[in-house]
């Protein structure tokens, strides 16, 4: 193994999640989808896994492989990339406990800890021999292949939160108020809990020809989030309030984007 590109391809793939947690919001970072995990799960779990995976291939082991890998740099990538729709159980002591609550503290411990394990890397702590360690889905795994299963492993989680962010959902409402005015206020004093409800953005547009019919296009976290939201009852009285009639939600999905 050349520590020398490992080490490049632990970087490459640490500024990439680190970037894509950049650029999301809070409402992408807590929406969870039936029994999957959100994505601040999903981080604090990429760092327990880690973490174990340090921890068990710095301990001497009884059992010797006569060749550097036994799955095979080759094999994890298949395993863990390539069939990335195929779902891993994750055994108990690696499942998120709920200890990462916003991005700033997770960039911190992470690069914490990165920079501690490429420096046991590169100064010899961390031992790149024949030792064995079993794996309890994979079996039988030299310390080569739990290196490559810690980057694919934290490559496989990065694709599936790129998923979650790149596939935000829009709603297009279109409104017949009594008077825009009075709905803007009321509108306004609902941003909050718009926000919380997994509102991402959003613009407000009127008709050229008709200006009590207004447009409410928004980004969402997920449709399911807009529709519990739209369809509950504190919104079927705050649109009363507001002096709205028979409302239209139209629920959409990008196909593309681009600026011309």
């Amino acid at each position: 193994m050349n520590i020398q590109n490992y080490i490049f391809e632990l970087e490459k793939t640490q500024n990439e999640l680190l970037n894509a947690l950049g650029s999301s919001t809070i409402q992408q970072l807590t929406h969870k989808e039936k029994d999957k995990w959100n994505i601040l799960e999903i981080i604090e779990h990429i760092l327990i896994t880690e973490r174990t995976i340090v921890n068990i291939i710095i301990k001497p082991s009884n059992e010797l492989s006569q060749s550097d890998e036994i799955i095979g740099k080759g094999k994890l990538y298949e395993v863990l990339i390539n069939s990335i729709n195929k779902k891993i159980t994750t055994i108990e002591s690696l499942k998120p406990k709920g200890d990462i609550q916003d991005i700033i503290y997770f960039k911190s411990i992470f690069k914490t800890h990165r920079e501690a394990f490429k420096k046991d890397l590169q100064t010899g702590k961390i031992i790149i021999d024949s030792r064995v360690f079993k794996h309890p889905y994979l079996g039988d795994m030299t310390v080569v292949d739990w290196l490559y299963f810690l980057l694919y492993h934290t490559q496989r989680h990065l694709q599936h939160i790129l998923v979650v962010l790149n596939s935000s959902k829009y709603m297009l409402i279109i409104h017949e108020v009594e008077d825009y005015k009075a709905w803007e206020t009321i509108f306004d004093n609902a941003a909050q809990i718009r926000k919380e409800a997994g509102e991402i953005s959003y613009q407000v547009l009127i008709f050229q020809n008709d200006t009590n019919k207004v447009v409410h296009f928004s980004k969402w976290c997920s449709h399911e989030a807009a529709k519990t939201f739209f369809e509950s009852p504190l919104l079927v009285k705050i649109r009363a309030d507001a002096g709205v009639q028979s409302p239209e939600f139209i629920y959409l999905n990008e196909l593309r984007n681009g600026i011309l």
